[in-house]
């Protein structure tokens, strides 16, 4: 059943550069929600005092992902959060990680396994479906976001939904994505409503949309936008 059209969700601005996220309001930002790590947790571990997002980490010298996803690449990243939640827990914050498409936490599945591996208050992920799809994913993307989304959109730490756009293999946008509702590298090969009507039907109403790149307050409107038509 798609979410209560009343039940319009809370949005946050996932800065371009790192730095804090706060809220998207009409008047201009709202109160702070965490901070947001770019860098790769692997070489440069993110400080973890309150809600900390960052990446799953990735091994720089592997652009297309294959020696990431292997089992050098998970056992890194969970050493890193065996050290790091602990601390986390110790200072009362929040390890939030956002998966990618050439990072560790690669696909739905792994972001399920993770938290049920770790399974505390200290952990959270972020589910950004879009961003986990690789280009030779996009031809069938519908069926990869619904599996994304019925993976993990009710898990109880489930920290919220970002909304971006595809990693086309090249540049920035492998760590610094392009949002899935304005100009997008990936062309918008991904229709925006589909995954609106998705997040409607496959997580608790209400649950945190995390916009990335500028016009997060545009963007934010659309996405209310959306949701009307879908819950029509």
């Amino acid at each position: 059943m798609a979410a209560d059209a009343s039940a319009n969700p809370a949005f946050y601005s996932l800065p371009d550069d790192g730095g804090e996220i706060v809220a998207v309001h009409d008047g201009g930002n709202g109160p702070v929600w965490g901070r947001s790590f770019l860098g790769n947790p692997l070489v440069e571990p993110p400080p973890v005092e309150g809600r900390t997002v960052c990446w799953s980490g990735w091994f720089d010298d592997d652009e297309t992902g294959v020696r990431t996803w292997s089992d050098a690449g998970w056992s890194a990243f969970r050493a890193w959060l065996t050290g790091a939640l602990p601390r986390a827990r110790d200072a009362g914050g929040t390890v939030v990680v956002r998966p990618r498409a050439t990072h560790v936490l690669s696909d739905p599945q792994r972001c399920y396994a993770i938290l049920e591996e770790f399974d505390e208050p200290a952990m959270g992920v972020l589910l950004d479906p879009v961003g986990m799809l690789a280009p030779s994913m996009l031809g069938f993307a519908e069926d990869h976001l619904r599996r994304a989304f019925g993976a993990i959109g009710r898990h109880p730490r489930l920290a919220g939904v970002v909304l971006s756009g595809a990693w086309l293999g090249t540049g920035e946008t492998r760590v610094k994505p392009t949002s899935l509702l304005m100009d997008r590298a990936d062309g918008g090969r991904v229709n925006a409503r589909d995954v609106v009507s998705l997040y409607a039907e496959l997580t608790p109403p209400g649950t945190p949309v995390f916009l990335v790149g500028p016009g997060a307050s545009v963007q934010a409107a659309r996405v209310v936008e959306l949701l009307g038509e879908v819950n029509c």
